[in-house]
């Protein structure tokens, strides 16, 4: 519109025009640029009448298509139970994850032992990359080492031209109860790269052995892969920690000398001591095993109160700032620590009475920012804890 009212501006200019015949140039030229424009915008009403036709095809093609799970780049895979956190490599997704049952000292549990990747495109064809962890090493050297100084190597498959399989030292993760047993085991932990290419496809063994590379590079320790100092604390430190609850389960949680033997996690219920006499529970610290799964905890049973009911408790890192408490069959308690600002290097946390009977599953703990610190299975495994008391024991 914009070019048709500039002509029709010199048309109506030229009306006084000073040449002979310019009147009848400019009218000759807007009828040619007018049938033109009329032309064009008619072509382009059908060029866009395609296109929104094509548009309304689409919701009804795309159902009938087989579309992949997309990874997004950048997404980060965390094992907790495995120690380890890697990034999936640009132009690779997460296929599938890998579960097994994990070990604890009432039986096993579920968990993602590992993960299976596969190209987003689906080329090379033929090609995955499944990461995972062992407690078996290689008679090999290893002449390789990370930025952190763990080593590594890559081991070939005689006979074969596919991309081989990455071992990297990844430290032994020993429960808290099972510290004593496992420290004495001297199975080295490795953490298990396999890449997978056609035989003949020498191109795409080469995309997979550079995704496999990515990896071994990229990836970092969590939880109990963490390189973590025992907590030093003298003996004789008494300091107060926190306090919560209200009435009857009102409770105090105590760094203080426990039963002679050094430092302890006590636990007072000031209701209790107060009308009975005693009221005090609590258990020495063990610095191998607060090093080794990153938290400390305990339990104490309310039978003195309404119904009963279970009080979770213990210590985190210094550095903890929430915990995530996972029960079986129920939604998880997210609570937040206490004590930082006091003089010793741990936290404190402790949940709401839960119901008789709660089922523990495992502690996580997580950073200011979110990320996770530490993951550590209970000690009672999915044992029902606390019976029910009606009215309490008095």
């Amino acid at each position: 519109m914009s070019l048709e009212r500039e002509l029709h501006q010199l048309y109506e200019r030229a009306q006084d025009g000073s040449w002979p015949g310019e009147q009848a140039a400019y009218s000759q030229f807007l009828r040619r640029k007018v049938r033109r424009g009329r032309t064009m915008a008619a072509g382009v009403a059908l060029a866009l009448a395609a296109v929104v036709g094509v548009a309304g095809m689409v919701p009804r093609i795309l159902p009938n298509q087989e579309i992949p799970p997309v990874t997004p780049r950048g997404t980060i895979v965390q094992l907790p139970d495995k120690g380890l956190r890697l990034m999936v490599p640009d132009g690779w997704e997460i296929r599938r994850k890998l579960t097994g049952r994990a070990a604890t000292s009432g039986g096993t549990a579920p968990s993602t032992v590992g993960v299976i990747l596969t190209p987003r495109s689906g080329r090379p064809g033929g090609a995955s990359i499944t990461v995972t962890s062992d407690r078996r090493g290689t008679d090999q050297p290893w002449p390789n080492r990370r930025s952190d100084g763990r080593a590594y190597v890559l081991l070939e498959r005689p006979g074969t031209a596919t991309p081989g399989q990455y071992l990297i030292e990844w430290p032994t993760y020993c429960e808290e109860f099972q510290f004593s047993a496992c420290a004495q085991d001297g199975r080295a932990r490795v953490v298990v790269v396999t890449g997978d290419a056609r035989v003949d496809d020498a191109k795409g063994q080469r995309q997979v052995r550079q995704a496999m590379k990515q990896l071994v590079t990229d990836m970092q320790p969590i939880t109990n892969a963490m390189p973590a100092s025992a907590p030093t604390i003298p003996a004789a430190t008494t300091v107060l920690l926190g306090k919560g609850g209200r009435g009857r389960t009102a409770w105090e949680l105590w760094i203080e000398p426990i039963g002679g033997t050094g430092p302890g996690l006590g636990i007072h219920f000031p209701w209790l001591e107060r009308h009975r006499g005693t009221g005090r529970g609590g258990e020495s610290l063990w610095p191998p095993g607060l090093q080794a799964s990153g938290t400390l905890t305990a339990t104490s049973c309310l039978s003195w109160a309404r119904g009963s009911g279970l009080l979770v408790y213990g210590l985190a890192r210094k550095d903890a700032a929430k915990v995530r408490i996972e029960l079986v069959g129920r939604p998880p308690v997210i609570v937040p620590t206490f004590g930082a600002d006091r003089p010793v290097p741990v936290v404190g946390f402790a949940s709401p009475p839960l119901p008789p009977r709660t089922q523990l599953h495992r502690v996580v703990t997580f950073d200011a920012a979110g990320n996770m610190i530490s993951s550590a299975r209970t000690r009672w495994g999915h044992e029902a804890l606390c019976r029910h008391v009606p009215g309490g024991a008095g």
